[in-house]
């Protein structure tokens, strides 16, 4: 019998593995008590596995750049250690706090995914949709990250000035003799003393 390459016989294992489960047929008892009616497990819908595979990909590569993201925090943060760097070790430390609680996240999101693809089941688009989010607050907290310990603005800070234009208000015009209130009629004296 003839050596077969390394190829050929991981190929011929999957085949002797696989091959049972691909044929397999799975009974299911009619209503009405007919002949059983049988399916194939290979005619599970191809497309839904292959959109759960092609989720299960993104989902892999999406939690790979988040634990990457993860440990260029975690070593920014041991060269500011080393030196002696405070306001950027406590900006560091925070962040990568929060980049580790988004990668834990990101991770549960993958383990659903995973689920649904494993079961067949369109249902992971929400997870991945999530995953996404979740993946670009990482992103932006590496960008923070990075700017831990720096000035915030460069430019030169100048006094704030003010122009203000002064506007006459609108006012009626005066009129040229004060107007003169009327005198107050005399009082009756006679109505007083009667009283």
């Amino acid at each position: 019998m003839k050596k077969l390459g390394s190829a050929t016989a991981l190929c011929a294992a999957l085949v002797l593995l696989c091959g049972p489960v691909l044929g397999e047929t799975a009974s299911h008892p009619p209503a009405d008590g007919s002949a059983p009616r049988t399916e194939t497990r290979a005619s599970k819908a191809p497309a839904t596995q292959r959109a759960g595979h092609a989720a299960l990909n993104t989902a892999h590569a999406q939690v790979s750049w988040m634990s990457l993201r993860s440990d260029h925090v975690f070593r920014w943060l041991r060269v500011a250690r080393g030196q002696r760097d405070l306001r950027r070790s406590r900006c560091l430390d925070r962040k990568l706090s929060e980049t580790h609680a988004v990668e834990r996240q990101g991770r549960v999101e993958l383990r659903a995914i995973r689920r649904a693809a494993k079961l067949g089941v369109d249902t992971f688009a929400p997870h991945l949709i999530r995953l996404k989010r979740f993946a670009a607050r990482s992103n932006e907290l590496m960008a923070s990250a990075h700017r831990c310990g720096q000035q915030v603005s460069r430019r030169q800070r100048l006094p704030t000035t003010y122009r203000v234009r002064v506007v006459e208000p609108r006012l009626p015009k005066a009129r040229q003799q004060p107007r003169r209130l009327p005198k107050p009629a005399p009082r009756d004296r006679t109505a007083h003393s009667r009283q």
